[in-house]
């Protein structure tokens, strides 16, 4: 389903799950690189740098600035449909509400 959202002041929308047969978690639509982003039901484990804690849960820092590691973390997997004509495709495939008026910022 499509909600009308804004991305840094810009008007944009999002897509959630209205079923359990959604093949995504969600989708994001970026107006400044106009791009889809969809994050999909479907798990990987990447390396991700993360701040450091000590035993009490407090970050580490050295010298004013956050240590990091590096972990590996269980995330969803990320599609990035990068033209218009894709993603309108996309939308008209999974949405159940296509003439919403945020897809106004496809045009």
């Amino acid at each position: 389903m499509i909600y009308s959202t804004k991305w840094n002041d810009m008007n944009s929308f999002r897509l959630f799950p209205a079923n359990e047969l959604c093949p995504f978690v969600e989708a994001i639509y970026n107006p400044e690189t106009k791009i889809l982003a969809v994050l999909s039901k479907n798990k990987i484990v990447r390396p991700m740098m993360i701040p450091k804690l000590n035993n009490n849960g407090e970050m580490f820092t050295k010298y004013d600035s956050i240590v990091e590691e590096r972990k590996d973390m269980e995330t969803f997997y990320e599609y990035y449909i990068e033209t218009q004509e894709d993603i309108k495709s996309f939308v008209e495939q999974f949405a159940i509400n296509t003439k919403h008026s945020s897809l106004n910022v496809l045009a």
